[in-house]
């Protein structure tokens, strides 16, 4: 072969790879694909999913499914991070997400985040979107932790959504939980923390425990924490999970606690479908403050245009801890006003709707203004009890003993784990009480981390729903004698 024949191979061969190398650089950080629509990027590991981060605007897809070890997050673990576990995807305040990402039918298991002592810590999966699809992804066996910051935004899939974002067929199973302690202002939602405009919810569903103690203003909801939700939509989707908030801000605190939303102000809309709530509301405003709770929003604000709300039922149950509260309660849609409750704009148009809690009544007025019943329980688990609802391709009640009401065909239905029988002082759940469970306890008491309603009414040894040092000397004796 002559010279310049050799030397033009070899420049050929520099030209093809100067192209083809960045490509194969790029293409490593997952299994393949190369980030269009058409061939989305392939996660196959945790890895790859924290690869995410850095191509905001492209379309990804889980192969199988992604599960993080307790060793990940160990001071050696490669998802340690200072203790805060694994890093919400887009974490710059700056940046926004706009990619899709399709589970595939896979799920994310043991994804661990934490947050302390900050100014702001939004807190999910992702941290900041904007027409972002999250579709066919359940999140399994996981936690958000926030201990000492002045204002939090978590939810399991994203802390702030922007606008025009869609979640679908996603869900967040029951040995899920947010643990939020000594917070300032609060907007936790099991998927999404707060969102601004046009976010919609479809055949999906959050079943997680969402614990929040000793805070000042709460904003919280099964599916949305709070924020500006006009023109969105939440349609074949329901909420099983419980919802613990206490306030010890005082009197000017407010606690505003939803089935669906907590917080949110709205110009139109938004429209409710084919959905229910079956989630149990423990609310605890310690100093007297104002409580807002419903079974779709704890407060709706800021509009005079009907929300229209069609087969839609609520059997969740509210539990009011301190009776001195101001407290305002509308069972099937949502509460209005501030401190003295009286109507402040918001109005919700139902139509075919029910239900029941003998502990709270809807007013008569009400109930012949719109076309919503409360049915007693027994009712409640008869298919005719249900005017005009689809039981051929939407609904169904059959073939679950455990849950005898209306369930939706197209999404599975997750019940509450039920609370382990333990004995009070067993902070650690090992079925023992030992000086283990005293340096947990002065953990909790030191402010290093938060805990689950479960664990708080274990820890608390007096039984006076506080969790302090009378509580510790209580329990070394304990242990002692």
């Amino acid at each position: 072969m002559g010279i310049k024949k050799y030397l033009a191979l070899v420049l050929s061969i520099v030209f093809v790879l100067s192209f083809a190398l960045p490509c194969l650089a790029q293409n490593a950080d997952f299994a393949g694909g190369d980030g269009s629509r058409e061939n989305p990027y392939l996660i196959s590991t945790k890895y790859h999913l924290d690869n995410v981060r850095n191509y905001p605007d492209l379309y990804f897809k889980l192969t199988n499914d992604i599960e993080f070890l307790d060793e990940d997050y160990a001071p050696d673990g490669d998802f340690y991070n200072d203790g805060k576990g694994f890093l919400p995807i887009c974490d710059d305040a700056e940046n926004t997400f706009s990619c899709t990402l399709d589970g595939d039918g896979f799920s994310i298991c043991n994804l661990q985040m934490r947050a302390s002592n900050e100014e702001e810590a939004r807190i999910g999966l992702f941290k900041n979107t904007d027409h972002v699809k999250i579709s066919n992804l359940t999140i399994k066996n996981s936690e958000i932790n926030a201990v000492g910051v002045k204002s939090v935004f978590a939810g399991f899939l994203v802390a702030r959504d922007n606008r025009f974002s869609s979640i679908s067929s996603c869900g967040i199973s029951n040995d899920c939980e947010i643990n939020i302690k000594d917070c300032q202002d609060v907007h936790v939602g099991g998927m999404v923390g707060t969102a601004w405009m046009d976010i919609s919810f479809s055949r999906s569903y959050n079943a997680s425990n969402i614990t929040i103690a000793e805070c000042g203003n709460i904003s919280v909801g099964g599916f949305l924490g709070g924020g500006d939700i006009s023109f969105s939509h939440f349609g074949l989707v329901y909420n099983s999970g419980k919802i613990y908030a206490q306030s010890t801000m005082g009197e000017r605190s407010i606690i505003d606690a939803g089935g669906f939303i907590g917080h949110a102000y709205t110009s139109v809309g938004p429209n409710v479908s084919s959905s229910f709530n079956a989630s149990e509301i423990t609310v605890d405003s310690k100093d007297g403050g104002a409580i807002y709770t419903g079974g779709i929003a704890g407060y709706l604000g800021a509009t005079h245009n009907p929300i229209p709300t069609e087969k839609f039922y609520s059997v969740g149950k509210v539990n009011v801890l301190n009776e001195n509260s101001k407290f305002s309660f509308n069972p099937t849609a949502a509460s209005r006003g501030y401190f003295d409750g009286e109507s402040y704009g918001s109005l919700i148009m139902p139509i075919y709707c029910y239900y029941t809690d003998e502990y709270l009544k809807l007013n008569s007025e009400l109930q012949a203004e719109y076309d919503i019943k409360m049915l007693d329980d027994e009712a409640m688990k008869k298919q005719e009890s249900f005017e005009n609802w689809d039981f051929e391709e939407t609904w169904t009640m059959e073939g679950n003993e455990e849950y005898p009401y209306p369930e939706l065909k197209v999404v599975e239905m997750v019940l509450p784990q039920e609370a382990l029988k333990l004995e009070v002082g067993d902070i650690d759940a090992d079925k023992k009480v030992n000086s283990r469970d005293v340096a947990t306890l002065q953990k909790y008491i030191l402010s290093m981390f938060a805990w689950s309603r479960d664990t708080i009414l274990r820890a608390d040894i007096n039984g006076d729903n506080k969790i302090n040092s009378r509580d510790m000397a209580t329990l070394q004796k304990k242990v002692i004698f």
